[in-house]
């Protein structure tokens, strides 16, 4: 839970990183075909080895590749592109409104991230 400063009014509390999940996956979902969404799962949410992703998913190393730079592509462009706050970069969507920074404590940091 953090705290939110905007101007003009008291500090609310709200939870920016939960709906920054949930907005994550319903994105992901929404770009992705079941196939790309459980290799997204899996390698990107999960953490798995790719060792462990091709078992799962039954694919060789060159079609586990393609699919993971596919999935990279479609999350990149549906995360910049997602309208009133995109996903990505991380500071437009922490803001109060489109184009202005918000007053934010406990942002998420996604050091060593993938995507």
């Amino acid at each position: 839970m953090g705290i939110e400063n905007k101007p003009g009014s008291s500090p609310t509390y709200c939870r920016k990183r939960e709906e920054y999940l949930a907005d994550f996956c319903l994105v992901s979902r929404r770009h992705l075909s079941a196939e790309e969404f459980q290799l997204l799962t899996a390698h990107f949410i999960h953490g798995k080895e790719r060792a462990a992703c091709m078992r799962k998913l039954r694919m060789d190393r060159g079609t586990f590749a393609h699919a993971v730079y596919r999935v990279q592509q479609k999350c990149g462009r549906a995360f910049a592109e997602v309208e009133p706050y995109p996903l990505y970069p991380l500071g437009s969507y922490f803001s109060s409104e489109a184009g202005s920074p918000r007053m934010f404590h406990n942002a998420p940091t996604f050091a060593g991230s993938h995507l």
